[in-house]
């Protein structure tokens, strides 16, 4: 359910949500938690509220950004960049950044929302009686889904002659399948995609991009 960042943020994160929804799994079931799984869930809580005020406003803000070199990365056309900067939620003068499914936000948010909210059923006997044991299948069903549909951020870097490399190649894949299925719309031609088909921007102009996809 971590958006980016460093390893050490993501493994204080892993352990965070791990630990309330364990603790409070124990406290549903009957158990008692004692005092260490108490501590622990005082310690994780407030983790929890700022990584998923983390993951609201990475909506708007973008993946954190991250080092990559070509051969991580996948070539774009111009036409196939300019589709990539359109849609980016970072853009700077050299580069930028996105996620391909921006809406899946949402699923990090409820999770770490709720895990916090299971937490507060160990310490709070009024709140346990209030939602009981709900928080705890919601946030455990929540990331479930949040792993198998991540958000899938990319990274974008601008080259001469208004190309660009997009890292991961498997987004940078998706996005070049994007874009020429936007050509297409854009000059009125019949598309035959798995996918929903994406709507160009406002006055985007996507040419016909000249690389293809890999079967």
């Amino acid at each position: 359910m971590s958006q980016g960042g460093s390893r050490w943020v993501t493994v204080v994160a892993v352990v965070a949500w791990t630990a309330l929804a364990f603790v409070a799994l124990v406290h549903a079931v009957g158990g008692e938690p004692g005092p260490v799984g108490v501590a622990f869930v005082l310690l994780a809580q407030p983790l929890a509220v700022a990584a998923a005020l983390r993951a609201a406003a990475s909506y708007w803000r973008g993946p954190d950004l991250i080092s990559f070199t070509r051969g991580d990365s996948e070539t774009c056309t111009p036409a196939e960049a300019e589709y990539v900067r359109a849609h980016a939620q970072l853009r700077g003068t050299m580069g930028g950044a996105g996620y391909l499914y921006r809406h899946r936000l949402v699923l990090p948010v409820v999770a770490w929302l709720s895990a916090a909210m299971a937490g507060a059923t160990v310490i709070s006997e009024g709140i346990d009686e209030v939602v009981g044991a709900w928080p705890v299948a919601l946030t455990t069903t929540v990331a479930f889904v949040a792993f198998l549909l991540p958000a899938r951020p990319y990274y974008y870097r601008d080259t001469t002659g208004g190309g660009a490399i997009v890292c991961p190649p498997p987004a940078a894949f998706r996005l070049k399948r994007r874009a020429a299925i936007a050509s297409a719309i854009a000059r009125g031609e019949p598309v035959a995609a798995t996918t929903p088909p994406p709507t160009p921007a406002p006055r985007l102009a996507i040419a016909e991009p000249q690389s293809r996809d890999p079967a």
